[in-house]
């Protein structure tokens, strides 16, 4: 595994965006999240300790819809990890179906 984590926000209070990226062989977490609520979007999040780890009331958005969605996979411990248990992650897209 290369370095702790790959991507690192914390007590970020402006706007973030983490789009289009390969994240991948973090010891800890590809993206470790403490006080920064990011939108995280079209990711390659894999062979990380932990892929997304949340925490400290961190609220990102993380996909949102089909179109943003990340693929998060193969990671050791979990793909998302929020250890805040006064906060709710939705860590996947909704897709519309239409029937006509």
């Amino acid at each position: 595994m290369g370095s702790f984590s790959g991507i690192l926000a914390q007590n970020v209070t402006d706007p973030l965006t983490i789009c289009s990226n390969t994240i991948r062989a973090n010891a800890g977490g590809g993206i470790w999240l403490e006080s920064s609520s990011p939108a995280i979007c079209k990711n390659l999040v894999t062979g990380n300790g932990v892929g997304i780890h949340s925490a400290g009331g961190a609220h990102p958005l993380i996909g949102g819809d089909i179109a943003n969605g990340n693929d998060i996979y193969a990671n050791t411990s979990y793909g998302v990890q929020n250890v805040d248990p006064n906060v709710t992650i939705n860590a996947q897209y909704k897709q519309q179906v239409s029937l006509s």
